[in-house]
């Protein structure tokens, strides 16, 4: 055992006295254990070193040179065992049974009944902790305050939360009714007549003072008005008719007959030979189609009306050509920009499809 200023510091204990008694123990053997256990000892003071050697118990009893050997081996002084008056016996009856303390507090090897919890921590009186739930104050405060932020933060993310869906629930309402083409207060004057409505309020309420049931009970009465409006399509389609497109094309400059007046030619007089001439330098058109590829019905009264063109004709002249595809992409009162254009060549033919205009209105 190691003490420092009547504080044991660290204990190691060893078989013999308890296995076998201590005088049928060689002495070299002796020696050799307690030397053994001294420098294990001596591990555990690190920077401190022991400067005084004490043997207590039957050893020293049974072999009086041996504390003298031991100091001389270790350059250990050896250290007296002085008398107290608080004890009832002298130092030498101190020494004898200074082996039952020992026993006392060291667990011993070999003894199945002992346990490692059993073993006493000679340092749990220097540093154990006076009032252990002191330590716990602070992680418990903190962690009461954190759960308290964290629950006031949730408070006012729903208060925030709620007042901005309210807010919402209103103005969606302001804009069905103005899609409906009606003012509130009309509208809360019809409603309070149809559904005599019990509500506190004595005239018609602002928007701002309607709580959500109350908006919703309102905005479910529009969905069952709107419910009653029979769904209507329109029969006739504000589109192009064929004329209108012949007369279209027959206006455009690519497909327009005009005469070449050369340099010998009287511009009074013209010849059924110069006009064969000029209509062989215009486009001809040999194909032209107009199909309604779709329109609304019973069945479908989503649907919107659209007509398409395919047209195909022949130029000997690429530019005209290039032209008459230059005007159909760019903005006109006909072609449907927004629908697809194709466009196809095969030396002077020419074939392109697109889509007219639907200026239809639609409920």
């Amino acid at each position: 055992m190691v003490v420092d200023q009547g504080k044991p510091i660290a204990a190691q204990a060893i078989s013999f006295g308890v296995n076998r008694k201590i005088a049928d123990v060689p002495l070299d053997e002796l020696k050799t254990n307690v030397v053994r256990t001294i420098y294990s000892l001596a591990k555990q003071l690190r920077e401190r070193q022991a400067t005084h050697l004490l043997i207590v118990g039957q050893a020293h009893l049974a072999a009086s040179d041996l504390e003298e050997a031991l100091c001389k081996l270790l350059q250990k002084e050896p250290l007296v065992v002085p008398d107290h008056p608080s004890f009832g016996m002298n130092s030498a009856e101190l020494v004898k049974y200074a082996l039952s303390i020992g026993e006392a507090l060291s667990a011993l090897p070999g003894k199945g009944n002992q346990r490692k919890g059993d073993q006493i921590n000679f340092r749990a009186q220097e540093f154990a902790y006076p009032s252990p739930w002191k330590r716990l104050k602070k992680p418990v405060l903190t962690y009461m305050v954190l759960c308290i932020s964290l629950a006031f933060a949730l408070f006012l993310y729903g208060k925030t939360y709620s007042v901005h869906k309210k807010g919402a629930l209103k103005y969606q309402f302001l804009d069905l009714l103005a899609g409906m083409n009606r003012s509130y207060p009309d509208f809360e004057s019809e409603y309070r007549a149809k559904t005599k409505s019990l509500e506190e309020f004595s005239d018609s309420p602002s928007i701002a003072a309607l709580k959500p049931e109350e908006i919703q009970m309102r905005l479910d009465y529009l969905e069952k008005e709107i419910q009653l409006i029979p769904q209507i399509y329109p029969l006739y389609p504000n589109v192009p008719l064929v004329s209108d497109v012949l007369a279209w094309l027959s206006t455009h400059p690519s497909f327009t007959l005009t005469q070449i007046p050369s340099e010998n030619t009287d511009l009074e007089k013209t010849s059924e030979q110069q006009i064969a001439l000029t209509n062989l330098k215009t486009p001809q058109i040999e194909i032209f189609n107009y199909v309604m590829t779709k329109r609304p019905d019973s069945a479908k009264k989503g649907e919107k009306y659209q007509v398409k063109i395919e047209l195909e004709f022949s130029s000997p002249i690429p530019k005209m050509a290039r032209e008459f595809h230059d005007a159909l992409i760019a903005p006109n009162d006909f072609v449907d920009s927004k629908a697809e254009i194709k466009w196809t060549s095969n030396k002077d033919r020419y074939r392109t499809t697109f889509y007219l205009k639907d200026k239809t209105v639609y409920p």
